[in-house]
């Protein structure tokens, strides 16, 4: 089923919480619904010299949001790449809004262009997952309190959403922040498995090309996430950085609301960057005890690139042991990849860091960069992620 020619039509009758419903006869469960945030740029998300969409991913009761830009290059042809903050319970719009989007909240009816924003070379996604988070919402109490579940319905999505938008065969990278780095091999994999699936329907799969990861969870105060600073208010409140107040507020007015879709307040409530439900359910269930260890071994067999990263400063996803998972994941290039030696990562002639890698897997350290490397250090974080994009590799 061809979806294309369909959204091309339909987005140019969209209002302002109108909705296009798209579906995919190989997840019949499924289904995307789609507006274009800066439909023929008039009325501009974030970064108004792109193409922008929001919508929801809908399977029965669940509706997760996402937010899509297309890269500032060359759209038709450049990689797609998925974004996925942690927590659990974290929303991606902090990596979209604070990090390596588009654009910077700079207060609460504000924003800037973020100039060092990874959609500078590739089309960019990000899902606010699983339900609980963010614009993402549940009916009749349904709740995800799994990895494993929540994957289902991101590669359930991705089919859906690459067939409308004309991205089939695109190289697709799938990249995660803090427990990202569950989420990220988790997803990975998942989509794997459905290419099997969608190759069986006469479908094209999904080139995934590289899963790519900064976190704690793959290995199961100052401030925890950055050991060079306090921890700015409580950790519940602000998570540390009090700007993510700021990109609540500016997601709560009625002004963003409207560009988006989304009802204002009280009909969706208003909402924070991070459900503690979500990460107590997580926690529960016995999710974030589980390592992903294995799944990055067996992307890496199946031909998966995978980049790990971290900032030499963070604690909570030290880089430290970081480069000792790397080191320690069991498939067939694990000794070449051990006896690497720790190279330097120069960035415009400087040095910032240090890498180790082959071919398939590389990791890398970000000096003087905490939890949020491209917060702390974005064009160095813009020119890493450019790199791998356009080799897989690092030097």
């Amino acid at each position: 089923m061809k979806l294309v020619s369909l959204l091309a039509s339909a987005l140019l009758l969209v209002g302002a919480t109108a909705y296009t419903t798209l579906k995919h006869s190989a997840f019949p469960d499924y289904g995307v619904r789609i507006k274009a945030t800066n439909s023929r740029k008039t009325t501009g998300f974030c970064d108004p010299g792109v193409e922008s969409y929001a919508g929801y991913i809908d399977f029965q009761a669940r509706h997760l949001f996402f937010y899509y830009f297309e890269s500032r290059r060359s759209p038709q042809t450049d990689d797609v790449v998925l974004w996925l903050n942690g927590g659990p319970g974290g929303a991606s719009s902090l990596g979209m809004l604070m990090e390596l989007g588009p654009c910077t909240v700079i207060s609460e009816n504000a924003t800037e262009i973020n100039p060092y924003s990874w959609n500078t070379n590739a089309n960019m996604l990000f899902i606010e997952q699983p339900v609980g988070v963010s614009f993402s919402y549940a009916e009749y109490g349904q709740t995800i309190d799994t990895t494993e579940a929540a994957a289902k319905d991101i590669a359930a999505f991705l089919a859906i959403f690459f067939d409308a938008m004309d991205l089939q065969g695109r190289p697709f990278h799938i990249a995660g922040e803090s427990y990202g780095g569950r989420y990220v091999p988790l997803f990975a994999a998942q989509i794997h498995d459905n290419n099997q699936k969608l190759v069986q329907a006469n479908f094209p799969p999904i080139n995934l090309v590289s899963a790519i990861a900064t976190a704690a969870a793959i290995t199961s105060s100052k401030s925890m996430y950055d050991m060079r600073t306090e921890c700015i208010g409580e950790v519940q409140d602000t998570l540390c950085y009090p700007i993510t107040k700021k990109i609540a507020a500016y997601l709560n007015a009625p002004s963003t609301r409207a560009v988006l879709g989304v009802p204002p307040a009280p009909e969706f409530p208003n909402i924070t960057m991070a459900n503690f439900t979500v990460n107590s359910q997580f926690s529960a269930s016995g999710d974030v005890l589980r390592t992903s260890a294995p799944y990055f071994s067996a992307l890496l067999e199946h031909g998966v690139n995978v980049l790990l990263y971290a900032g030499t400063t963070d604690f909570i996803c030290n880089h430290v042991a970081m480069d000792r998972v790397a080191r320690g994941l069991e498939w067939s290039g694990q000794k070449l990849f051990a006896s690497q030696p720790l190279r330097e990562f120069v960035v415009d002639g400087v040095v910032v860091g240090q890498t180790r890698e082959i071919d398939g897997l590389a990791f890398a350290t970000v000096w003087d960069a905490g939890h949020m490397v491209p917060h702390d250090k974005p064009a160095e974080a813009l020119a890493l992620i450019n790199r791998w994009l356009a080799a897989g590799r690092l030097s």
